[in-house]
C-alpha cells in the first residue's frame, strides 16, 4: 500500500502570528518584563530581547528565522563569555538555556503550523518516547534531568525545522559557508596570538575538558563555541558544505584551508576521521562523479597543513597528532576511550530503562549526587547509560528511519543539497562513536537534517510504500 506524498509546506514569508492589538499589547508586556528582568541581571535582560528578535524575525520569514536561530547558535556562547566577566558563570544561567528555547519555540511554531505526514510524527514520537523512558530513573537528581531532557527533546523538535525547510536551498550550509571563516580567524588569533580575557577567565572558571594543546603554551581553539569538540564538528560540517557547493570558487577554496587549518588546531582527531568518511561516502553516492574535488579537498588537507606550519612547534605537533591515528594501540587517550564502553557497556545493560538523563555528559554538571559519567566519549553509550537497552533502541530506531529517507534520496537524485545531507549525517555519526552528537548544536543539526531527508522523501512520487 502507498500513500500519497503530502504537499509541500509554504516557503519563504510566514504568515504573522500576531496583528493590530494584539501586537502591541504583547510588545508592552515584553518590554515591561525586559526592563524588570534586567534590574535583575543584565544577562536574563539580553536573553528575554535576544529570544524576542529571533523569534519575532521567524515570525515575518522563515528562512530569516532560521538564519537568526543558526547565527544564535554560534554565537550565544560568546556573548555568555562576555557576560562572564562581570557576573560570572552558573551551571544553566539564562544565555546557555536560550538557544535552547530559541529553537524549541520555532520549531513548535513551524510543526503546528503544518502540514506534517503521519511517518514524520512517528519518528519523531518513537525518539521522544526513547528519551522520556530515561525520565524516572532520572528524578533523584532533578536538576539535571530537567536540563538534559529539553536538550535532547528540543534537538528532536528540530527536526520540524528540517522538515519546513527549503529542500533546494537549506539555510545551514549557507550560514555555515558566510560565518565559519570568520570564526576560524578568531580561532587563530586565540592559538598563535593572543587568548583575550574572556576566554582566559572562562578556563579558570569552568571544567573545560581537553582544553590543553600538545604543543606547550598553546589551547587548543573553540573560538565562540563553548569546547574545541564542539568547534571541530561543526567546523567538519563546514568543509563538507563548501565540498559539495555548486561553485566552488578560488575564495571558497581559501576559506576551506582556513577550515581544515582551524580543524587542526582543535586537534580533535575524531573529526578528521569523519572527513575520511564522508569524503568516501561522496565517491559512493556520486558514483565517482565528485572525485576531482575530492581529490582538491585531500590535497589541501594532506599537503596544505603541514607545509604552513613546516618547522615549527605547531607542525610538530600537528604531525605528530596525526601519526597517533596509526598508533592507537599505543595511545592513551584512545586507548581510554576503548575501555569507557568495555567497563560501562555491561552495566548500562543491566538497566532495561536505563540509569536516568542526566547521569551521562553535559548535564552532569548539575548532577546533585556528583554522580555519573561526564566524558562518555561515545554517544551511542551515553544513550545506553540514560535510557537502557529499550529507550535507545527507540531513538535509533527513529534515527534510522530518518538516514533510510536521506540514503534514498541521494541515490536516486543529482541535487547536491541530497548529497549534502547524507555526507553530514555520515559524518556526525561517525563522530557519535567519540563523542555524544545528539546534544548541544550537533543534535540540533542532526535531526535538522534529518527532518530535511525525511521531507524530500516524502515529496518524492510513490515515496511511501508499506
Amino acid at each position: 500500500m502507498s500513500t500519497a506524498a503530502l504537499p509541500a509546506a509554504p516557503r519563504g514569508h510566514a504568515p504573522a502570528l500576531l496583528a493590530g492589538p494584539a501586537w502591541w499589547i504583547v510588545a508592552v508586556l515584553v518590554g515591561a518584563a525586559t526592563a524588570i528582568a534586567t534590574l535583575q541581571s543584565l544577562q536574563l535582560g539580553c536573553a528575554i530581547v535576544l529570544y524576542v528578535l529571533v523569534v519575532g524575525v521567524h515570525a515575518r520569514s522563515r528562512r530569516a528565522g532560521f538564519v537568526a536561530l543558526w547565527l544564535a547558535w554560534l554565537l550565544l556562547p560568546f556573548i555568555r563569555r562576555l557576560f562572564g566577566l562581570s557576573e560570572g558563570y552558573v551551571s544553566a544561567d539564562p544565555l546557555a538555556a536560550l538557544p535552547f528555547v530559541m529553537t524549541a519555540t520555532i520549531a513548535a511554531v513551524e510543526l503546528w503550523r503544518g502540514p506534517v505526514s503521519s511517518h514524520a510524527w512517528k519518528i519523531m514520537g518513537a525518539a521522544g518516547a526513547g528519551y522520556l523512558i530515561g525520565v524516572p530513573a532520572g528524578l533523584s537528581s532533578p536538576a539535571a534531568l530537567a536540563f538534559g531532557l529539553v536538550a535532547y527533546l528540543t534537538a528532536v523538535l528540530a527536526f520540524g525545522l528540517g522538515y519546513h525547510e527549503s529542500h533546494r536551498r537549506p539555510t545551514l550550509p549557507g550560514v555555515l559557508m558566510a560565518m565559519i571563516p570568520a570564526l576560524c580567524v578568531y580561532g587563530v588569533v586565540q592559538y598563535f596570538f593572543l587568548l583575550p580575557r574572556w576566554d582566559r577567565f572562562w578556563l579558570r572558571t569552568t571544567d573545560l575538558i581537553t582544553a590543553t594543546a600538545p604543543e606547550k603554551g598553546h589551547i587548543r581553539v573553540w573560538s565562540t563555541l563553548n569546547s574545541p569538540t564542539t568547534f571541530a564538528m561543526v567546523l567538519g560540517l563546514t568543509a563538507i558544505a563548501y565540498l559539495l557547493a555548486r561553485r566552488f570558487t578560488p575564495w571558497r577554496a581559501a576559506a576551506l584551508g582556513l577550515v581544515v587549518t582551524a580543524i587542526a588546531l582543535t586537534y580533535v582527531r575524531s573529526a578528521w576521521v569523519g572527513l575520511a568518511v564522508g569524503l568516501i561516502v561522496v565517491l559512493i553516492v556520486s558514483r565517482g562523479v565528485m572525485a576531482g574535488r575530492v581529490g582538491l579537498v585531500l590535497a589541501i588537507i594532506v599537503i596544505g597543513v603541514p607545509v604552513i606550519a613546516a618547522g615549527t612547534g605547531t607542525g610538530n605537533a600537528l604531525v605528530a597528532r596525526f601519526n597517533t591515528l596509526g598508533s592507537l594501540g599505543q595511545d592513551t587517550s584512545a586507548q581510554e576511550r576503548v575501555a569507557t564502553p568495555t567497563a560501562v557497556l555491561p552495566v548500562a545493560l543491566r538497566a532495561p530503562i536505563g540509569y536516568g538523563i542526566g547521569i551521562a555528559g553535559e548535564a552532569t554538571r548539575l548532577n546533585q549526587t556528583k554522580g555519573g559519567l561526564r566524558a562518555t566519549d561515545n554517544g551511542f553509550l551515553a544513550l545506553m547509560l540514560q535510557l537502557g537497552p529499550v529507550g535507545t533502541l527507540l531513538v535509533l530506531g527513529a534515527i534510522a528511519a530518518g538516514l533510510r529517507a536521506a540514503w534514498y534520496n541521494a541515490r536516486r537524485s543529482a541535487r547536491r543539497a541530497d548529497l549534502l545531507v547524507i555526507v553530514m549525517l555520515a559524518f556526525l555519526l561517525t563522530l557519535m562513536l567519540a563523542n555524544d552528537v545528539l546534544y548541544g548544536i550537533t543534535g540540533i543539526i542532526f535531526w535538522y537534517l534529518l527532518g530535511i531527508a525525511v521531507a524530500r522523501y516524502e515529496t518524492r512520487p510513490k515515496a511511501l510504500t508499506a
